[in-house]
């Protein structure tokens, strides 16, 4: 008779080797996705400046021990 410790054991090892094949399964270097030559006509484009006001506000109780 098994021990509950032996079916859970084996359990858990079953259930990382499924999770190992799927994992290196959608890890193919072989995927039609995208094509890469598709991306070489992405280009870069400057956007306007922009200055926004710098606000800091602080909020609180200083715990900490000592002066301060």
């Amino acid at each position: 008779m098994k021990t509950i410790k032996q079916v859970l054991g084996k359990s858990v090892l079953v259930a990382a080797f499924i999770a190992a094949f799927f994992v290196t399964l959608s890890c193919s270097q072989e995927s039609d996705a995208y094509d890469s030559n598709e991306l070489t006509g992405i280009e870069a484009k400057m956007g306007k400046d922009v200055t926004r006001p710098v606000r800091i506000t602080l909020e609180g109780i200083d715990n900490a021990d000592g002066p301060g």
